[in-house]
């Protein structure tokens, strides 16, 4: 593509397609943002006081996913910026927006996953108790399937400018 058929596409009309699909997005950011908060925050609280998160830090599948929270709020602050970035048209980490989305939408489907299995295991287990075992299923639900669900959506139907 040569930089004049770059501004035909740059000048083609906005949808109200794209413009959901930008509004989405940038819902979708700052939910990520709340999201990386709510991580930080839980990250603190475990190492402050593991008890209080009911958190075993003799266990190694434990301190992996201690390890793993302050790279995932990273990565969440990041394709937040990117997003907000792609709906402006220009800033700091345009292109972590698509990357971004791809990685989210895997991320979400392994989450899944393993909210799926966390909850299976806790039903049967009498020290966590049904009721707490479906509490964490269902914020972990509305934490990334629905926050990064809604950048994700946002993010497919913003990025179609040949519709």
């Amino acid at each position: 593509m040569n930089e004049e058929e770059v501004l035909v596409v740059a000048d083609a009309p906005v949808t109200n397609k794209i413009r959901r699909g930008r509004i989405m997005m940038l819902v979708g950011a700052a939910l990520l943002f709340v999201s990386a908060m709510m991580l930080f925050i839980e990250f603190v609280l475990t190492l402050a006081a593991p008890s209080y998160v009911e958190a075993d830090l003799s266990k190694p599948t434990e301190i992996i996913h201690l390890i793993f929270i302050p790279i995932a709020m990273v990565f969440l602050v990041l394709v937040g910026i990117g997003g907000i970035s792609y709906v402006r048209g220009h800033g700091p980490l345009l292109r972590w927006a698509s990357i971004g989305a791809i990685a989210l939408g895997l991320y979400i489907l392994i989450d899944l996953v393993l909210d799926i299995r966390t909850l299976a295991h806790g039903i049967g287990d009498p020290k966590v108790g049904n009721l707490n075992a479906w509490l964490r299923f269902l914020l972990g639900l509305i934490e990334m399937q629905l926050f990064g669900g809604i950048f994700v959506g946002g993010w497919s139907l913003a990025k179609d400018y040949l519709d």
